[in-house]
């Protein structure tokens, strides 16, 4: 009905529309045929281009729209001092520099991938240890050591590699033991002297490990204080120090309710001179019990603290902190150029005795300072009946660490 009565009006409507619609398209092809260029515009200040209109100068901006199609001097991602896409250069006025990063003489650099990591496991000697293959265990203490610690660092001639690796005898029972080896290495305020400090916990205690870690930090911060108020090296009372050190653990033990057994531990401290060898340096060493320091010198190994373990049962001792500070021993001793100075828990010095191979094959892999994680796994060897803590804190006197890498990039 709609339809009848209107629909004229309606068929004129419509195509009027259409007409519209078409001449719009036309002008809009007509427009981009022939559109303006409005290069020639000087530009102001703030990027907009000028005009004359009516004898006036009026400033205005060209709409995103239009902007995308015209080729004038602005360009909303062209970098600062770079010329705009479109733009002819003034042959008679230098080009901006280009950014530093960009210039000729700036490549940047290839892209190289770093190199492949080769895997490496710990040295086997005979048929290994079935333990050193178990998997490693947790043990139950939320506040026990990590089962690997180590360190490096260079302190005037001196290089240094430290690692102390829990024992396939602690890491795979159950349950499953704390690292009970503990070592510090510390320097002087004058950084003149290497003091270092390594502890075996007994594993008949029960918190080993505590008084291993106690033992070596009160040892190192009392020598260390010794030597920052100017006490000589060979002055070191090592009585003294290791009564103060008992002390210090005995403290530490009672407030957390343990007792002097519940804590029982090896200690021995070694302090080194860290200038050139200009002279033989002299260098010191307190101990109790077995944790022994040695000399390394043209492939094989001198024993320089003596072997205090009891000759009828090898892993018995009859002395050891916090109970007989009074039975430290001290020693002085010569380190000429060139030399090893080591300090061993038990877990690595007993297999000079019981590992056929073992102290040759240490000697000749140390005769330069490893890459740290060589020596990680050179500690952590597996070995047959070898179950036991194993550290090792292992000083290179004038010699250049690995790489020839004294700290200063190339």
């Amino acid at each position: 009905m709609i339809w009848e009565t209107h629909g004229t009006v309606l068929a004129a409507l419509i195509t009027a529309a259409l007409v519209l619609v078409l001449v719009a398209v036309v002008a809009g092809a007509a427009w981009l045929h022939r559109r303006p260029d409005f290069s020639d515009l000087p530009p102001v200040a703030d990027g907009r281009h000028t005009t004359e209109m009516f004898g006036h100068t009026r400033a205005f901006s060209l709409p995103s729209a239009v902007a995308a199609v015209v080729p004038c001097q602005i360009e909303a991602d062209a970098p600062s001092g770079a010329p705009p896409t479109g733009h002819v250069p003034d042959p008679s006025r230098p080009s901006p520099e280009p950014p530093e990063d960009v210039r000729a003489d700036h490549p940047r650099p290839a892209f190289t991938s770093p190199l492949r990591p080769e895997t490496a496991v710990p040295p086997r000697f005979g048929v290994g240890s079935t333990a050193a293959r178990l998997p490693w265990l947790l043990p139950e203490e939320h506040a026990a050591p990590s089962g690997v610690a180590a360190d490096q660092a260079v302190l005037g001639a001196l290089t240094v590699r430290a690692a102390s690796v829990i024992g396939p005898g602690n890491r795979c029972a159950r349950p499953a033991r704390p690292r009970q080896d503990a070592y510090r290495i510390a320097q002087d305020r004058a950084a003149e002297h290497l003091i270092v400090a390594v502890a075996d916990g007994m594993s008949d205690s029960a918190r080993a490990e505590f008084g291993a870690m106690v033992a070596v930090g009160k040892a190192v911060g009392l020598v260390r204080n010794r030597l920052d108020r100017g006490e000589r090296v060979d002055d070191l009372r090592v009585r003294g120090l290791f009564a103060d050190v008992a002390a210090g653990i005995l403290a530490a033990a009672d407030e957390r309710g343990l007792g002097a057994e519940d804590v029982r531990t090896t200690l021995t401290v070694a302090v080194i001179p860290t200038g050139p060898a200009a002279a033989p340096r002299t260098a010191w060493v307190g101990h109790v019990a077995d944790t022994t320091v040695w000399l390394c010198d043209a492939r094989s190994w001198q024993r320089v603290t003596r072997n205090v373990k009891d000759s009828f049962n090898g892993s018995a001792l009859r002395t050891f902190m916090p109970h007989h500070p009074d039975t430290a021993l001290s020693h002085t001793f010569t380190v000429t150029a060139g030399a090893t100075v080591a300090v061993f828990s038990d877990g690595v010095a007993d297999s000079f005795d019981e590992v056929p191979g073992a102290a040759e094959w240490l000697a000749d892999r140390w005769q330069e300072p490893p890459p740290l994680a060589s020596f990680v796994l050179d500690v952590d060897f597996d070995a047959k009946a070898q179950h036991d803590d194993r550290t090792a804190v292992v000083v290179w006197c004038d010699r250049e660490p690995y790489g020839g890498d004294r700290g200063v990039d190339e």
